[in-house]
C-alpha cells in the first residue's frame, strides 16, 4: 500500500522543527510520507531540505527553481497540509498555488507572535483550518482549541553523553535573553560559583547550530528559561537529548526539573552540585522523559494520530 504524502511547509522555523517533523516522519511511519519546504536558510545553520529562496552577498533574493518544481509536483500528489508558524495559511507560495480549500489543513504554531497575536490571526485563517497543533501547552488557547506536538530530537544522531566528574558545568542558551530570564539566571550561577570550585557556565548565544549541540555535549546541568511561561522549549530536548539534567520554571510535572525563581534555581543547583547521586538520577529522569516525549518515534506516533484524524 502507497503512503500518503504530506506537505510541511515553515517560511522561518527557528528551530527547524518542521524539518524535524518531516524526518520522524519518513524514518517511523508505514503509512505516511513527508517533505519539507521551507521560506529560507536558517541563519544559524540548522539542516534543512527543500529550501525556496536564497540570497544573495548584497542581500536580493532569489527563487529556486528546482525546488519550487518540487514544490509544484509534491502539492499535486499530497493528501495533507501542513503549515508550521505563527504566520498564516499560505494559498501562494513562490508562484506555486497550495490547495487549502481542496485538502485537509493542519496549522502548527509554535511561539510569541501566535502567542500574543492568536486572536486577529485565528479570526483571519481559522476558516481554513481542520486542525491546529501547538509546540507547547501555552499555544492553546480555549477559543481555538488544538492539540500538542512536541518538538522533535533526533536520538539517532545525538546520543547520550558520559559527563566528566572533575568539574560542574551549566549550560543556557539565552537566544533572547528577556523571554528565557537570562539575567535570573546568571545570577544563579554566579551565587554558586562564588561559593565553590569547579563550577563553569556554558553559555551559547549567536553560534552556528552545530557548534552549539557540541558545546551542549558537555553540561551537567542545562537551564532552558525562568520565566512567568511555565513551559520549556527546543533548545531543553537539545539539552536533553545529551543526558543533562534540564531545568525550567514550570507549576506542574513536565518532565523536566521545575524552579520558579532566583532561589529555587540556586537551591537546585547546589543540591545537584553537592549530590553526585541526586545528579544521575535527575540526568536519567530527564533523558528518559526526552526519549519518552520528544524522539522521533514518539512524535511520529502522534503525528500519525493527528493526520488520521483530519483525514477520517
Amino acid at each position: 500500500m502507497s503512503k500518503k504524502k504530506v506537505l510541511i511547509f515553515a517560511r522561518h522555523d527557528w528551530a527547524n522543527s518542521g524539518y524535524k517533523l518531516s524526518q520522524a516522519i519518513n524514518r517511523h511511519s508505514e503509512k505516511y510520507e513527508a517533505k519539507y519546504f521551507s521560506g529560507m536558510e536558517h541563519p544559524f545553520g540548522y539542516f534543512r531540505s527543500g529550501v525556496l529562496n536564497t540570497f544573495t552577498p548584497d542581500g536580493k533574493q532569489y527563487v529556486n527553481n528546482k525546488i519550487a518544481h518540487e514544490l509544484k509536483s509534491w502539492v499535486k500528489d499530497c493528501s495533507i497540509l501542513h503549515f508550521k508558524g505563527d504566520e498564516g495559511i499560505y494559498e501562494n507560495i513562490t508562484g506555486v498555488n497550495i490547495p487549502v480549500n481542496d485538502l485537509p489543513v493542519i496549522w502548527n504554531v509554535c511561539g510569541t507572535h501566535w502567542r500574543n497575536g492568536y486572536k486577529d490571526r485565528w479570526e483571519k485563517f481559522g476558516h481554513m483550518v481542520n486542525k491546529v497543533l501547538a509546540n507547547t501547552p501555552d499555544l492553546i488557547f480555549p477559543e481555538v482549541g488544538g492539540d500538542l506536538i512536541p518538538f522533535a530530537v533526533d536520538t539517532e544522531r545525538y546520543p547520550r553523553q558520559t559527563f566528566t566528574e572533575d568539574c560542574f558545568i551549566i549550560g543556557h542558551s539565552p537566544s533572547t535573553a528577556g523571554k528565557k530570564g537570562t539575567i535570573v539566571v546568571a545570577k544563579a550561577i554566579n551565587r554558586l560559583i562564588e561559593n565553590n570550585r569547579n563550577v563553569f557556565p556554558n553559555v551559547q548565544q549567536n553560534i552556528p547550530f552545530p557548534l552549539t549541540m557540541t558545546y551542549k555535549r558537555l553540561n551537567h546541568v542545562f537551564i532552558d528559561q525562568i520565566t512567568n511561561l511555565g513551559v520549556y522549549g527546543n533548545s531543553a530536548v537539545e539539552a536533553g537529548v545529551y543526558g543533562s539534567a534540564v531545568i525550567a520554571s514550570h507549576n506542574t510535572d513536565c518532565g523536566y526539573l521545575a524552579v520558579h525563581d532566583e532561589d529555587s534555581l540556586y537551591e537546585l543547583l547546589h543540591q545537584l552540585f553537592k549530590n553526585p547521586k541526586r545528579l544521575k538520577e535527575a540526568q536519567d529522569k530527564c533523558y528518559q522523559h526526552t526519549v519518552e516525549t520528544h524522539s522521533y518515534p514518539a512524535v511520529c506516533k502522534k503525528l500519525e494520530k493527528y493526520y488520521d484524524e483530519v483525514l477520517s
